[in-house]
């Protein structure tokens, strides 16, 4: 059951890809290795051996130490630093068959060596992704790795050394009389306490006979609240050996804890349980970023909704403010319908424009065809700026943004080309719609098929004009031809269908319109929308942790 709860929380967190964090990205991927290298093995097999990892600062000596302790060189030492490099893990033959399976540091391939041959290469090409194997004169149930530095000048060395520790269950902090007191090593011992692991400090290369730096270093674990035995190694008079005699103390204390498996359980428990209580605390700071990502998601989504209603609404506004008809389209109609009478009254002006709308269906009718292109163009000129407008400020909204500016790097605005010959195609359409709507109702009416048949384009005309004639946006002479146009076309339309059904087929066909531009944009911000990504399943990382919480309390 402890060790379901592990695997169901590493199932969760796996889910939590961050697309919009690299560094969040990378935070679970260091839980999640935390996970497969040490926590889901060793909550599976509490009796399997135990991995003591050597570690230390650069040149105190952790190579030749390692020797010492198997009794041969099986590790390579030298002056030139960085030293090792592929890590170097010593098992005793029994145990052999647990590391080769790569239950523990599954990411690191195995590469093994005899146990009689010479020491490897310890710079070789796959350093960083390769553990060596090696079988030396060690007590059953206990491993040894030999580290890179924690302080190397090689970035993959300092990383590996953490990653190597985070895996152990028993780490041997080495270090020197001369880097003892070193800031770095103690910032990892206290991480190592953190995390529950039994702890061991070698100082080597101490002067025979002198204790004073050993009582310095004893004061010092008190003073940071920190318990491990010191083992003291002498200096030795040949440079990369020690005797066996000098590390005996930390050869029996280690034998000590590998014969007794209750010891061995002990350790490995506390070093359990004090890796489930660091991912526990990860877990729970990437799910307060995952919250903060899911409302950057969830706004970018909002945001675009609100440019896509913005653009609806610029367009009603447009349809009721006079814009479209301006200029060129009033003077297309005044071309019809004709000026001179327009100074008249407001009632005369329009009697005047429907008796000239009558004569168009008797048989004599206007040039509707300029009035058609005006309206035509003046429409699609609005919806063009709305889409391009809209993709701009979705543009500009997440340039600004360093969680989302990553998404859009791939995306180009659309040409004003394309978004044109669309928007056309739109307005066109809109338009058939418009006259296969008053031949329906038409066909409903009893007029004659003169009437219907000359009079249908200025039927359609008119109803665009009722739909678009509000004079909120016009002045002046505009606003009375706009006026006189707007009422006549509505009286005119309402003689031959009825006031309801005149307002019933502007309102549907106001409706269409808003429809049709509304899915034009949309699709033109479909890209947007495609681009973010879903929200991170963040209830399901705190149920999982919750539990582990509880299954490991």
């Amino acid at each position: 059951m402890k060790a379901a709860a592990i695997s169901d929380f590493r199932s969760a967190f796996e889910k939590l890809d961050f697309p919009l964090s690299a560094g969040a990205r990378a935070q679970v991927r260091t839980l999640l290795d935390r996970l497969d290298d040490h926590i889901l093995p060793r909550a599976q097999n509490l009796d399997a051996p135990l991995l003591a990892v050597v570690g230390g600062s650069t040149g105190v000596g952790k190579s030749t130490l390692v020797n010492a302790l198997v009794g041969r060189q099986v590790a390579a030492s030298s002056v030139i630093r960085p030293t090792t490099k592929r890590p170097l893990l010593l098992v005793a033959d029994t145990d052999l068959q647990y590391f080769r399976r790569a239950n523990v540091l599954p990411a690191l391939r195995r590469v093994e060596v005899a146990t009689a041959a010479p020491p490897s290469d310890p710079n070789p090409a796959d350093a960083w992704v390769s553990l060596e194997l090696r079988t030396a004169q060690l007590a059953p149930g206990l491993a040894l790795i030999d580290a890179p530095d924690i302080d190397s000048v090689e970035a993959g060395n300092r990383e590996l050394a953490t990653q190597l520790m985070a895996a152990a269950d028993l780490w041997i902090f080495v270090t020197s009389t001369a880097r003892y007191a070193d800031a770095l090593p103690w910032q990892y011992l206290r991480e190592a306490a953190r995390q529950n692991l039994t702890l061991a400090v070698v100082l080597n290369r101490l002067p025979a006979g002198d204790r004073s730096v050993q009582e310095h270093l004893a004061q010092m674990l008190v003073e940071a609240g920190l318990s491990a035995p010191i083992f003291c190694v002498e200096e030795q008079p040949h440079a990369g050996i020690i005797e066996t005699a000098q590390v005996q103390p930390l050869s029996q204390w280690l034998q000590k804890i590998a014969a007794n498996k209750a010891a061995r359980r002990h350790v490995a428990e506390r070093a359990l349980q004090g890796a489930i209580r660091e991912v526990t605390a990860r877990a729970e700071q990437l799910l307060q970023l995952a919250q903060t990502e899911n409302k950057v998601i969830e706004q970018a989504h909002a945001f675009i909704d609100s440019v896509r209603a913005s653009a609806r609404s610029a367009l009603d506004a447009a349809t009721q403010d006079g814009t479209l008809l301006r200029g060129e389209v009033l003077a297309r109609w005044q071309d019809i319908v004709g000026t001179s009478e327009l100074f008249r009254g407001f009632e005369a002006r329009v009697a005047l424009f429907r008796d000239r709308l009558w004569r168009a269906w008797r048989g004599a009718p206007a040039p509707t065809a300029s009035v058609e292109k005006a309206l035509e163009d003046g429409l699609t000129t609005v919806i063009v700026q709305q889409v391009l407008g809209a993709q701009e400020r979705i543009f500009d909204s997440w340039r600004d943004n360093p969680e989302l500016r990553a998404l859009v790097q791939n995306l180009r605005p659309s040409s004003d080309e394309t978004v044109f010959e669309d928007v056309v195609t739109l307005v066109r359409s809109w338009q058939g719609q418009l006259l296969a709507q008053i031949r329906a109702e038409a066909a409903t009416r009893k007029t004659t098929a003169r009437v219907f048949s000359v009079g249908i384009n200025i039927l359609a005309v008119a109803l665009m004009l009722v739909i678009f004639a509000s004079t909120g946006g016009l002045t002046g002479l505009e606003m009375g031809v706009a006026g006189g146009a707007a009422v006549a076309s509505q009286r005119t339309l309402e003689a031959i269908f009825g006031d309801q059904a005149v307002r019933n087929m502007a309102k549907k066909a106001k409706l269409d319109l808003l429809e049709r531009m509304d899915a034009l944009v949309a699709q033109y911000l479909a890209d947007f929308q495609e681009v973010l990504p879903p929200t991170l399943p963040v209830e399901l990382g705190a149920q999982a942790t919750a539990a582990l919480k509880k299954e490991w309390q």
